[in-house]
């Protein structure tokens, strides 16, 4: 019969033993047995005070692991008694696994985020009037704040119109890039831990586009259809194992097929500047998304991408272009979408600058 001593109070039960028998869990009183807590137990460091949660006064052990190493129990709080996971700290299970989801929840906002993106890029097309083969690049755009990237892409179209801009327009589109991203797990709950970890973002988007360009008093207009896919891949990755419970995050694959039906077109206000304007309704023909799953010592999930509402949502956009001297141009365009995920229009602002060799 092995002493396992107690925290200073007149009582200690031990409660829960590891597989090989080296481990033992189980509570304690303190002195003048006004209170007890949690304890874990090892021959090398002795009886461990496992502590409390943020507000509270009492814990107690309710398992521990074959190896020992981790323990479950309860534990008084500010908010009142509630679940606790103990490795090296004692942490709130519930919010650890909350924080663990929200994090989840990030990784697929941000995959449907970078699928929009793509192809997007794939349809940016500079202001030119005749056949054009045009590399472009980009940075993604922005990620959630809690996942910051090093992310670049670029893209290559060939663009083909017939003479004087009229009859007959096509064009082909590539785009392709990705980065690493620094995935962050927040802990703004109490009694959490903050994880982090490095995943590989890809994303590429293919798309085709015919149309038949009509000469307007001061411009041009193009009905057209547009087929578009777009893919994005994040790989699989483990957060550092610098905290107790670190989340293994699966590999998860985006696939996003679009037709879209629209009208586009320039009007000249003068010798210097032109207006442009794309309208049309784009429709999914197919989208797949994986779930996002991980794995953890303190639990295992699996939630859902954000749910489609609008498979078919309508798009628009106008432009302006300002000549200036004889190669380089002023450009600034607003666009307004749908979202496919419901709520607000999503609205972007692009500014830029285009100079011709």
């Amino acid at each position: 019969m092995q002493n396992l001593g107690n925290l200073g109070g007149g009582w200690a039960e031990a409660q829960y033993v590891s597989a090989d028998g080296a481990v033992v869990a189980g509570y304690s009183y303190h002195a003048a047995n006004a209170y007890h807590s949690a304890f874990r137990w090892t021959e090398g460091d002795g009886m461990l005070d496992l502590g409390t949660l943020e507000g509270g006064t009492w814990s107690m052990a309710r398992a521990l692991s074959a190896d020992g190493s981790v323990v479950v129990g309860d534990s008084g709080s500010s908010t009142g008694a509630r679940a606790f996971i103990y490795r090296s700290q004692m942490l709130d299970l519930a919010n650890t696994q909350t924080a663990m989801v929200q994090t989840a929840a990030d990784l697929a906002a941000a995959g449907a985020q970078q699928l929009g993106m793509i192809g997007g890029l794939a349809n940016t097309e500079l202001g030119g009037a005749g056949n054009e083969l045009v590399p472009t690049a980009s940075s993604m755009g922005a990620m959630p704040a809690r996942m910051p990237a090093v992310l670049r892409i670029g893209a290559l179209y060939l663009r083909y119109r017939g003479t004087a801009g009229r009859g007959l327009t096509w064009k082909l589109a590539l785009a392709g890039g990705g980065g690493t991203v620094d995935v962050r797990r927040s802990d703004a709950l109490p009694d959490t831990e903050a994880g982090h970890g490095l995943a590989d973002l890809q994303s590429r988007a293919m798309l085709a586009e015919v149309g038949w360009d009509m000469a307007t008093a001061a411009g041009r207009m193009t009905p057209y259809l547009r087929l578009m896919r777009a893919q994005t891949t994040r790989g699989g990755y483990t957060e550092a194992d610098d905290i107790d419970f670190p989340v293994t995050y699966a590999e998860q694959a985006l696939d996003l097929t679009t037709a879209t039906l629209g009208l586009a077109g320039k009007y000249r206000l003068n010798d210097l500047s032109t207006l442009r304007y794309d309208f049309g309704i784009e429709v999914d023909l197919a989208r797949a998304a994986g779930q996002i799953i991980g794995t953890s010592d303190a639990g295992d999930f699996a939630i859902d991408t954000p749910a489609v509402a609008n498979e078919a949502r309508l798009i628009g956009s106008v432009g302006l272009t300002r000549r200036v001297g004889a190669t380089g141009a002023l450009t600034a365009d607003l666009g307004v979408a749908q979202s496919p995920h419901g709520g607000r229009p999503a609205a972007t602002l692009r500014l830029g600058y285009e100079m011709r060799f």
